[in-house]
């Protein structure tokens, strides 16, 4: 073929077609890139502050977050294991629940050295 047939000028592009009336009265029907939201700015957008508005004061910077050094103890062997001491309630709950453990651990050593 001849460059000069390949090569089509605006001049010579097709006419869209026209769209029936039943599409162009209602666009939303008439393909699915109608449904597309476009990305043009919509005039639902917020109102830009007008200059005679008081400045909002800054935001105070949010005190940091503790980090797991602050919160928790931990080994000094690597990786590190984060661990809580027990409190005196769990130390006292426990001793009451291990106490029928001992008592029944000191009658087996008491039968034994019969």
């Amino acid at each position: 073929m001849n460059e000069a047939k390949k090569v089509m000028l605006a001049d010579d592009a097709p006419a869209p077609k026209p769209k029936p009336a039943a599409e162009a009265a209602n666009p939303s029907h008439s393909s699915p890139a109608a449904s597309i939201p476009s990305k043009e700015p919509s005039s639902k957008t917020a109102p830009t502050p007008s200059p005679k508005s008081k400045p909002k004061a800054p935001v105070p910077a949010p005190e940091p977050l503790p980090t797991l050094d602050d919160l928790f103890r931990k080994t000094k062997a690597k990786p590190p294991i984060y661990w809580l001491p027990l409190t005196d309630e769990q130390v006292a709950l426990k001793k009451l629940n291990s106490q029928p453990k001992r008592d029944r651990d000191n009658l087996r050593m008491a039968e034994r050295a019969k």
